[in-house]
């Protein structure tokens, strides 16, 4: 073997010496700084130890009793309230003072020494070692001089409701506010908690002692007033008369909707009213008298007019009211209990009608603009008081078959076609086809146009509820 190989394998063993002395040498130093802290942890408590949720860190046992014993004497709570405010309870206020029922010698002789390493990054607590007393009577009387606790600082909250109706808002929902109003019980209990850990501060907010309101905005019944307003907020009627329009929406419905404190939404069918009656004020068109040509080819002008249009309110009024609960988006025609022939036009006779000439006891009909008959006539008796009247009527409804029945008479027609209340259009066969003339100021009927059979047949066959009847003199 060469003299090179034998001095490089002498180099090597050298190294490898050098290199386990120096792991021996860190090992047993830091044996002794383990087992020299573990000797320090015999007499001294681990770092992060808590006590009662005081920090005794790396303290002795009498260091931690002297620590809480001087953090008792000095202890002051912060009742930290709304509004940034803050108040103090003092711990001499209430006689606070600590007693070591169960020796911090004897908590920290059962600490393992030697266990030191495993716990020095996490937290060990440690409960009830010593007992802290105060005087409760004491304690009371300062917190009920609490500032956050005197009648004048108790704000009510106020819970959340959807708001009265608004022109430019419509309606929306008014937040919930808090107030600063205290549940003592809560309060007391959360003083006490913080007492007994010797807490720096208490939050009244954090602890849930504020009354707080019973409604927020989020509340599903807030939600539910809500879609109920929205829902008839979306009504929306639109009714044609002739060529102009007339739009209920939510300008005419916001102001309807009362919302009761309970969040129930109900109509005002006052105000339904109110908007039925001025649409009914503009658009009725019921003149005081007309002007109409007579098939003698005269002017006459016809008073008690009962042609034209007028609104049927009341119906109208409970069709709006079924509409605004079910949001409905329609067109309609307006319920009327007067129609006339088309809305907007000055003719309100038309092009068929029945036309009683009283003073000649003459009736004619027109249909679609033609004569269709003429005939002589028996109207009311005005000797007896039950003169037919003059004005312009319309049929109300035709019946066949009918007994007419009064205080001193019983009469059967076989036609019967009312236009003005109990008088109206009918055959009547016991005249024996005699008609015209003078009959009817000694032997007129109780108000009725007395009609040939023959007559009466053709314009039942040809009528309907709505015709028109013209009678003047």
């Amino acid at each position: 073997m060469s003299k090179k190989v034998v001095s490089g394998q002498t180099n090597m063993k050298r190294i490898r010496m050098i290199i386990l002395g120096c792991i021996a040498l860190i090992v047993t130093i830091l044996l002794i700084a383990y087992l020299c802290i573990s000797q320090y942890y015999k007499e001294h408590f681990y770092a992060q130890t808590f006590i009662n949720g005081m920090d005794c860190s790396n303290l002795t046992a009498a260091e931690a009793r002297e620590r809480i014993t001087e953090n008792v004497n000095t202890y002051i709570l912060n009742v930290k309230e709304r509004n940034d405010v803050t108040e103090r309870i003092v711990g001499a206020d209430i006689g606070l003072k600590c007693t070591f029922d169960q020796d911090i010698d004897q908590v920290l002789d059962e600490q393992s020494a030697y266990s030191w390493i495993l716990n020095t990054w996490q937290d060990n607590k440690v409960d009830n070692p010593y007992k802290l007393t105060y005087d409760e009577d004491k304690l009371n009387t300062v917190i009920d001089k609490l500032e956050c606790l005197q009648k004048e600082n108790q704000v009510e909250p106020v819970n959340a409701k959807v708001s009265s109706y608004s022109k430019d808002k419509g309606f929306t929902v008014i937040e919930e506010k808090q107030g600063t109003k205290i549940d003592k019980d809560k309060l007391i209990a959360a003083i006490q908690a913080s007492i007994k850990n010797l807490d720096a501060e208490v939050t009244i907010e954090k602890q849930d002692c504020y009354v707080k309101p019973e409604i927020t905005s989020t509340d599903a019944s807030i939600q539910s007033t809500m879609n109920t307003i929205n829902k008839y907020m979306s009504t929306k009627i639109t009714y044609k008369f002739g060529d102009k329009t007339e739009v209920f929406d939510k300008t005419e419905i916001g102001p309807a909707l009362k919302v009761s404190k309970k969040g129930k939404v109900s109509i005002d069918e006052d105000k339904i009213e109110e908007y039925v009656a001025s649409v009914a004020k503009t658009y009725n068109l019921i003149p005081d008298s007309i002007n109409f040509k007579t098939s003698t080819g005269t002017q006459v002008k016809v008073n008690n007019v009962d042609l034209g249009w007028r609104l049927d309110t009341d119906t109208e009024q409970k069709e709006l009211i079924a509409s605004i609960k079910k949001g409905e988006q329609k067109q309609k025609d307006p319920t009327c209990k007067k129609k006339g022939r088309a809305y907007g036009t000055s003719d309100l006779v038309g092009s068929t009608y029945v036309e009683v000439d009283l003073t000649n006891q003459k009736l004619y009909f027109y249909k679609d603009g033609k004569k269709l008959l003429s005939s002589n006539i028996v109207t009311g008796n005005p000797s007896t008081g039950h003169a037919t009247p003059s004005g312009a009527y319309v049929v109300a409804y035709k019946d066949y078959d009918r007994w007419l029945v009064g205080p001193t008479w019983r009469s059967h027609v076989t036609y019967w076609m009312p236009f003005n209340g109990g008088i109206g259009l009918h055959d009547a066969s016991w005249r024996h086809g005699v008609f015209g003339g003078k009959i009817y100021s000694y032997n007129g009927s109780h108000g009725c146009v007395n009609l040939p059979f023959a007559t009466a047949k053709t314009i039942y066959n040809n009528i309907e509820a709505g015709t028109p009847v013209i009678c003047y003199k």
